[in-house]
């Protein structure tokens, strides 16, 4: 279904790089039929490395002006290259972003229960540059729009070089994006286009269960936010401290749901996390509306623990 809505694009003057970071399916069958059918359509099969060197040896192996990225369970609109480049031209920018659209299924009609934004964001397509820019970045960083890598569009000549950081499995979009966007000062968006996000309840990113990894989002937004302090951003800083201090709540709370099946290692970041949690709390940061209202009803009990 993901490369049928990448196959189907209006735009036909595509390079469709798969790059099959290790799969134990059939997707090197589904890829090797598709690439019978279409000509446009290229397969690669690197050793397991995780997706910050997938998408490295994708971008290496790019030979077009314009570059973009897709996760395989994901899926596009038919129009959105079209739209997005359009976009690029017209406003002189060398990013191009869309809305998103959480679904249950590959089908746009089947939008998911915490669909939090019916309706596009932005009210027409729009350049934002500057302070107006880091507005939206911060302010929808919990909504992924503007640090989420697949629903963009990138000038090859801005990206060709510029490599994910191959460390970190969970987070490395928002890094890559902050810092690009740092440099860049700017990015057009259209929000009529809606990117098809696919939400799997046993993935990485939207799993209950406690997963080690998710430490390393909560490092790269640490990261982040000392790094705001120390520019022209520092307005912005109390953002990225809530933003750290919701991800280290989740990632508290769902080491109590689960610490049994949790190994000593994994432990030591838990207490890490926990003792940087009550300096947050001590300073009056008011996390335990997101922890109670977005996903866990039963939260309240971290608060018992940080009174200690």
């Amino acid at each position: 279904k993901c490369l049928e809505s990448i196959s189907n694009q209006t735009i036909k003057d595509l390079d469709i790089i798969i790059i099959d970071d290790g799969s134990s399916d059939q997707t090197s069958f589904v890829c090797k039929k598709i690439m019978q059918k279409d000509s446009r359509v290229h397969y690669f099969y690197p050793d397991n490395q995780g997706v910050s060197a997938a998408r490295n040896y994708g971008i290496s192996l790019a030979r077009g002006e314009w570059i973009s990225f897709v996760d395989g369970d994901d899926i596009i609109p038919e129009n959105m290259i079209e739209k997005l480049l359009a976009a690029a031209i017209q406003s002189q920018c060398r990013i191009s972003c869309c809305d998103t659209i959480k679904l249950v299924d590959y089908d746009f009609s089947a939008i998911h229960p915490d669909q939090r934004r019916p309706t596009p964001f932005l009210k027409e397509t729009t350049v934002l540059k500057g302070q107006e820019l880091w507005k939206w970045f911060f302010d929808q960083w919990h909504n992924f729009i503007f640090w989420h890598i697949s629903n963009k569009l990138f000038q090859a000549s801005l990206i060709k070089g510029r490599t994910f950081d191959t460390r970190y499995f969970m987070g490395e979009d928002l890094l890559y994006m902050y810092q690009l966007l740092k440099e860049e000062g700017k990015m057009v968006v259209v929000p009529e286009v809606r990117y098809g996000y696919i939400v799997i309840d046993h993935s990485a990113s939207h799993s209950t269960q406690f997963l080690p990894q998710r430490f390393q989002s909560i490092e790269i937004s640490q990261w982040i936010e000392k790094d705001i302090e120390q520019c022209d951003l520092s307005n912005y800083a109390r953002y990225a401290t809530e933003n750290v201090t919701r991800q280290m709540s989740m990632y508290v709370f769902d080491y109590g749901r689960h610490k049994k099946m949790v190994n000593q290692e994994d432990a030591k970041h838990v207490r890490q996390v926990q003792h940087l949690l009550q300096r947050q709390y001590r300073k009056g940061i008011p996390f335990f509306k997101w922890l109670l209202a977005a996903y866990y009803p039963q939260g309240i009990k971290i608060k018992d623990y940080l009174r200690r």
